[in-house]
């Protein structure tokens, strides 16, 4: 059990799972720099984005994301607090997704219809109305309108 001055925490990620008992003025970046440690997670440099987040369930059922000193302090009342790391999902990863599985199938399949489409369409006619429209073209009867 953890003295006044310390929370016992979970730690999981993934698979993953540390137990541990943190002093109750450890910081989130000291957080961040443990976690890191621990899960062989990357840090970011000159002040990007984390590629990772931290979170919690609290006594009402709420997803917290801990993402200042003040969050993890309101987490630190928790009796027990499991704290849950995973990766971030970037939007442009999930919109490349979406399109490569969900939307480029459909366009590729709309694009062989049409070029299958042509290609019907270029396919040459029946011999018989061929024929037919070569003996019109090759008439050796003139019109009547032509020289008057």
């Amino acid at each position: 059990m953890a003295s006044p001055e310390r929370h016992d925490v979970v730690l999981r990620y993934g698979e993953n799972q540390r137990e541990l008992t943190l002093c109750l003025d450890t910081t989130l970046l000291d957080l961040r720099i443990l976690v890191a440690h621990l899960f062989e997670l990357q840090l970011p440099d000159n002040g990007k984005e984390l590629l990772w987040e931290m979170t919690y369930i609290d006594n009402e059922g709420d997803i917290i994301h801990i993402t200042n000193d003040m969050e993890l302090e309101e987490a630190y009342t928790m009796n027990k607090l499991e704290i849950n790391i995973q990766k971030k999902h970037n939007v442009q990863q999930l919109l490349q997704h979406t399109l490569n599985t969900h939307v480029l199938p459909h366009i590729q399949a709309t694009i062989f219809n049409v070029a299958d489409w042509f290609e019907q369409q270029n396919e040459p006619s029946s011999p018989r109305i061929q024929q037919h429209r070569q003996e019109r073209v090759y008439s050796e009867t003139e019109s009547e309108s032509d020289e008057e």
